[in-house]
């Protein structure tokens, strides 16, 4: 967790003090070209030091040579063999460990099955046929019944004991350890293949050894818990966010309270579904456009886009519906709204799943860098303009255009659930020729268009549609999420 919090900059970084995670692409690039260089400049180095890279064989017989020279210090009583006490003794050095009596006596099987020493051409043989993996066991069907942190413990001993005989040996360029690594795999193989028949599959204890990726179900298991600890660390920032809504809320009760505003104007409500879809809009770009390039990296690796896109939400939507409480209660209780406070906020909710729906599209598919403009350009169209009772008449006479803004438009749908609720509730009367009278007529005439409200009603039709419209923006979401930015995974 720490590791995460360094890579994507919640750690600060010494050597570079104005470090961004975007920044690791160019150093990882930068120390891949170091490196090859390096190697280049070292193998350069090794050719001119020794004249001409030695072939497998010839290490085998310099490696032969050095045990040969080596075996009486290894053989502490002279009498030719190695027991499990010496053996152990030569491990200790080698790894700088003691290693277990257990992990001893398995080495020492796989050197000289049956036995409980090991002669020198047995030692040798172990040793010069080990490669960059364990040589080839002469006890496989026994590895089944041994623990798995002891058949670790044996690789590791079996690897130190190796590299610590080798010490005197001169070393390859890299292209000749590839291509040694290569011709002893190959012999490895056909060593296998002669003497065991076909390769099988690990079975047993050897299984665990190997990693296996989690499921669709395990995953979300995981990345719901490291949600909760990120969202758990995001206090501070919601709380700025909680600020500004229930600032939002304080300055529209108050303006509408001073201008004598009446309580089921239209306009009233489309400043208030605004605010609310902007603001909740611009908070759910943080969902998905934060710490991208873990994820990019992550998913790369096998993680599962469907459990880290419900997994992210899942939380993100606790937020937004408290967002939404605390807004409508403020304006409820600062206005003194006559209708019932839930079925008041109803529609705010359908706002806060559409708008939050572009929020995390646009964090999928637009630079997070652009994506507050971007955001609130979309939510002023789509809240703001379209969605105006006072231009909404006039659009929804054509047809093309009524097609287009009642599927863009989301105050087309939410702002005639709250206004003709309230008139259903209250059922305010006007004298025909007076202002509010005429207001009040305009407002039913243009919000009441459109035949989808005569086949479902204005609140279930507003309901429906803009459930429609929010699952539609998550769809695009994991899409975005599932495709975007391949170039830049690693």
């Amino acid at each position: 967790d720490w590791f995460m919090d360094v890579i994507s900059g919640e750690v600060s970084n010494d050597k570079i003090p104005n470090f961004v995670p975007k920044m690791l692409f160019d150093l990882w690039d930068e120390r891949d070209k170091r490196s090859s260089a390096q190697d280049i400049e070292a193998a350069a180095q090794h050719q001119g030091e020794t004249g001409r890279d030695i072939s497998e064989n010839e290490d085998v017989r310099v490696f032969a040579q050095v045990l040969e020279e080596e075996w009486d210090t290894i053989d502490i009583n002279r009498d030719g063999f190695l027991d499990e006490e010496e053996l152990k003794v030569l491990l200790s050095r080698a790894c700088r460990l003691e290693p277990s009596t257990q992990v001893v006596r398995e080495l020492l099987n796989r050197m000289a099955p049956g036995n409980d020493v090991v002669t020198k051409s047995e030692f040798r043989l172990y040793l010069t046929t080990l490669t960059s993996h364990l040589s080839k066991d002469n006890v496989e069907q026994e590895l089944e019944r041994s623990p798995t942190g002891m058949l670790q413990g044996v690789a590791d001993a079996a690897g130190a004991l190796a590299a610590t005989l080798t010490k005197p040996m001169f070393s390859k360029s890299p292209q000749q350890n590839e291509n040694s690594d290569d011709e002893s795999g190959a012999s490895s193989a056909a060593s296998s293949d002669d003497d065991d028949g076909p390769q099988r599959k690990p079975s047993g204890k050897l299984q665990l050894l190997q990693r296996r990726t989690p499921g669709f179900c395990g995953q979300v298991n995981m990345l719901k818990d490291r949600a909760a600890i990120l969202w758990w660390r995001q206090n501070e920032e919601r709380a700025i966010f909680l600020a500004a809504i229930a600032l939002g809320g304080l300055i529209l009760a108050t303006q509408d309270w001073i201008l004598d505003t009446p309580k089921w104007d239209a306009m009233a409500f489309v400043n208030t579904h605004t605010c609310i879809g902007l603001l909740c809009s611009i908070f759910s770009l943080n969902c998905f456009g934060r710490d991208q390039p873990i994820f990019w990296r992550e998913r790369n690796r096998g993680l599962n886009v469907l459990a880290f896109y419900l997994s992210g939400e899942a939380l993100n939507t606790i937020d937004l519906g408290f967002q939404c409480f605390l807004f409508c209660s403020i304006y409820y209780e600062l206005r003194r709204v006559q209708v019932g406070f839930f079925m008041y906020m109803v529609p705010y909710a359908m706002v806060v799943w559409a708008c939050s729906g572009w929020g995390y599209m646009i964090s999928a598919w637009v630079p997070i860098a652009h994506g507050p403009f971007v955001v609130s350009l979309v939510v002023f169209v789509v809240c703001g303009l379209l969605g105006n009772p006072m231009n909404l008449s006039t659009m929804l006479d054509n047809p093309i255009v009524h097609e287009c803004v009642s599927t863009i438009s989301i105050t087309r749908w939410s702002i005639p659930m709250s206004f003709l609720y309230q008139l259903e509730v209250t059922d305010p009367i006007y004298p025909k020729d007076s202002i509010l009278g005429t207001q009040l007529d305009y407002f039913e005439f243009a919000l009441t268009k459109g035949h989808w409200e005569k086949y479902f009603g204005y609140w279930w039709a507003g309901i429906l549609a803009l459930f429609l419209y929010g699952l539609v923006l998550r769809i695009l979401t994991y899409l975005g999420l599932l495709f975007r930015n391949r170039d830049k995974q690693v």
